[in-house]
């Protein structure tokens, strides 16, 4: 059913672009970030990488034929770079079509099999005028994805699409989910990975969770307090995120990460955006676990 959906979704996209698409011309990406590998060549800045390949009337995504429901749209702006074929060995001199697209955060890189980048290109790219439609359509198919089965199925659509852009607009979430915790329910939203490395030789795990919580989740956390207003059945909000960090003793090194996570209870949350109660009591009263441990986090030491 969900299948027959996207495929219903996508075929109108195609009627855009049936050439390969233009150097200089702005798209904006569909493709969810969770698919694209990082490559960091010695040469050039870092950037990120994914194949597309045909699939009946649709398309996969490094593999994955449901690509669509993994996670939310980006609608990320690029200006398509430029084109480069793959060279092939011996009697096949042109293999698969590299596309690359460049904005201000980071250059991608998108590969499609030879003579099928018309086809697929505006399967994961959209235009201007896509954005908003493209991203309505796909609200629904996560919310029938996650929301069925539980209370939240019943919602409105108006309210299935508050939650939805909460998690994707407001949130910056990567995707989206509902999970019973202690036999509560709450919307999941997994906020990926932050940005930025934190010295182990400045901050502990505690002080990193902290500061994470004071610059960027309680704006977050303040925010669901109009989306869940009215949605009775949803106890509160699960917040997740991968936060790294390493010792910057060693230049080399991989960053380590913690794995930061959040129950915060819907009353609570209205109370803390109503400015009933500190930041400090707010937290006190949510769960916060890091790495699968449960922790205090004491605001005042960041």
């Amino acid at each position: 059913m969900i299948l027959t959906a996207i495929g219903l979704l996508i075929v109108p996209v195609l009627t855009w672009a049936q050439a390969r698409p233009i150097k200089g011309a702005v798209v904006y990406l569909k493709i969810p970030m969770i698919f694209f590998k990082m490559k960091t060549p010695t040469w050039s800045r870092p950037f990120l990488t994914a194949v597309v390949e045909p699939l009946a009337d649709g398309a996969t995504v490094n593999g994955e034929p449901d690509w669509r429901l993994i996670g939310f749209p980006p609608m990320l702006k690029y200006k398509v770079k430029g084109f480069k074929t793959q060279a092939m060995s011996k009697g096949m001199p042109y293999g698969p079509g590299e596309a690359e697209f460049e904005n201000e955060i980071i250059n991608i890189k998108v590969s499609f099999p030879k003579g099928k980048m018309a086809e697929l290109f505006p399967l994961v790219f959209a235009t201007e005028d896509e954005v908003k439609p493209y991203r309505a359509d796909t609200y629904k198919l996560l919310a029938a994805k996650f929301f069925d089965g539980t209370p939240l199925a019943s919602l409105s659509d108006a309210q299935k699409n508050a939650l939805c852009t909460f998690a994707n607009i407001t949130a910056a979430g990567t995707t989206m989910g509902s999970v019973i915790y202690k036999e509560k329910l709450y919307l999941s939203v997994d906020l990926g990975r932050d940005t930025q490395v934190y010295n182990d030789l400045r901050l502990n795990q505690v002080q990193r969770a902290a500061h994470v919580l004071n610059e960027r989740l309680f704006l977050v956390l303040k925010a669901f307090a109009i989306p869940v207003k009215d949605v009775k059945d949803l106890y509160g909000l699960k917040l997740e995120m991968a936060i790294p960090h390493k010792s910057f003793s060693d230049e080399y090194a991989n960053p380590d990460l913690d794995k930061l996570e959040i129950y915060a209870p819907a009353e609570l949350i209205q109370k803390f955006s109503d400015a009933d109660i500190t930041s400090q009591q707010f937290i006190d009263g949510c769960v916060v676990i890091v790495g699968g441990n449960r922790i205090s986090v004491p605001l005042a030491i960041t």
